[in-house]
């Protein structure tokens, strides 16, 4: 969590990671500029890394909401929906990476 926040060039700070069994379930709590985020985490199986690169891939343009520079998805995705993200403002990441058909605002909006 402390590399995805190295990439907010300082406008974003995680403290207070850990792994919190929850009942039957597992949580990956953090704070994210000090506002608590929960991500669920499905350990074991032989689908344990494909689970947490779907887990990766949906909460992660969650964080800093709000704000103008976020954490933004890229699409399209790649095969692996690998969860790859940009650190910018989605509009003027948008028109950036227009000309090599990317997007960073969900297509699904």
């Amino acid at each position: 969590m402390e590399s995805i926040a190295s990439c907010t060039r300082g406008s974003a700070t995680v403290t207070n990671v850990r792994l919190v069994e929850n009942g039957a379930k597992w949580e990956l709590l953090f704070d994210w500029n000090g506002t608590t985020e929960s991500w669920p985490v499905y350990p074991g199986g032989e689908r344990e890394e494909m689970e947490a690169s779907l887990i990766f891939a949906t909460y992660l343009h969650t964080l800093g909401r709000g704000s103008v520079e976020r954490l933004c998805p890229v699409y399209p995705r790649g095969d692996d929906w690998a969860g790859e993200a940009v650190f910018g403002n989605p509009e003027t990441l948008d028109r950036l990476g227009k000309d090599f058909e990317l997007t960073f605002t969900s297509p699904f909006r």
